[in-house]
């Protein structure tokens, strides 16, 4: 989430800071009547792949699609109809489509669709939402032009994935935080500020965890089945998967050792002690650690068997970050 939030940023301070091809400042804010007589009185409509208005000085590929068909432009006008929005917003990416608008042969403005099928206009501050994304959808389709369908069934197959990620960490979640969880991802500082916001969650969880899993190797192994249960990457997690990594932080060396040893682990909880112990040497809790002593810590034969579970999951990335924390010396 920490890396997908940066890239966000930037692409939204890149899309804030340069205008229009035609130089004007966007002042006016969205007017879904504005779009509508735009369409209405172009001639012409030619749809681009890529950023060709959002990017001054980029050569344009030639055009996916072109009309002068009063039919197709009257189509479209119907189909991208939009809504007022109930508060500004500005889509935090650039578009994979533009429409150019033209009328004898002169440019009266871009429209551009973003993934999600947000819509701009060329003279608005802000951004807005189609009335129908079916409608839009077909229109595309009947021309060919396959890309606005692609990145939304990729957007809907990712928001499937996310939500699925999220019910497997809430399950695993410990009993006792399940009530208060949803009232900590409401803190804004899980946006301002992750660090902080996982250090007072970690002071408020701990007192519940301990009365969960009086035994201390119970409620490790109980954190450790929490953390091995997340989105899947070791790198560019969501944020607060980190609870979990924190929590095992407060555990000695000794008492991780033996919390180990008691008896055979699970898969995930052997997923979450390998992906914990990975973490210290090749910052896959984002932040560089001082306890890489707990590495050197743990006895040939535990490390042994968490770099052959993972080595066993056939993940590149976690085989590399397990080998280069967890093998030999």
């Amino acid at each position: 989430m920490i890396s997908r939030l940066l890239v966000a940023c930037f692409y939204f301070f890149l899309a804030v800071s340069i205008s229009a091809t035609d130089g004007s400042e966007k002042t006016h804010p969205v007017n879904p009547a504005e779009l509508r007589d735009a369409i209405g009185h172009a001639d012409r409509i030619d749809v681009y792949v890529g950023n060709v208005a959002t990017v001054p000085g980029t050569a344009p590929l030639p055009p996916l699609y072109s009309s002068e068909r009063k039919k197709d432009i009257d189509e479209l006008r119907e189909a991208i109809a939009v809504e007022a929005p109930k508060a500004w917003y500005r889509c935090a990416c650039l578009p994979p489509i533009e429409i150019k608008l033209s009328q004898k042969g002169r440019n009266t403005g871009w429209i551009s669709v973003e993934e999600d099928l947000t819509i701009e206009f060329s003279t608005w501050n802000g951004d807005t939402r189609p009335v129908d994304d079916d409608k839009l959808l077909h229109w595309f389709d009947v021309r060919g032009i396959d890309a606005p369908r692609k990145g939304v069934e990729q957007l809907r197959r990712l928001d499937g994935e996310s939500r699925a990620a999220e019910e497997r960490w809430l399950r695993a979640m410990p009993v006792a935080l399940r009530p208060m969880w949803p009232k900590w991802m409401k803190d804004g500082d899980w946006w301002r500020d992750p660090p902080s916001a996982v250090k007072a969650t970690i002071a408020a969880a701990d007192p519940y965890l301990v009365v969960e899993f009086p035994d201390v190797s119970e409620r490790i192994r109980a954190l450790m089945t929490w953390f091995g249960s997340g989105a899947g990457p070791w790198s560019g997690f969501p944020a607060y998967e980190d609870v979990a990594a924190d929590l095992l932080l407060e555990y000695r060396p000794n008492e991780l050792e033996e919390a180990m040893r008691q008896r055979p682990l699970t898969g995930t909880e052997m997923e979450g002690a390998a992906r914990f112990f990975s973490g210290y040497t090749y910052g896959a809790l984002f932040r560089p650690r001082e306890d890489k002593k707990l590495i050197g810590s743990l006895p040939p034969e535990i490390r042994k068997a968490l770099l052959q579970h993972v080595i066993e999951g056939g993940d590149p990335d976690k085989i590399e970050r397990a080998q280069s924390a967890l093998g030999p010396n």
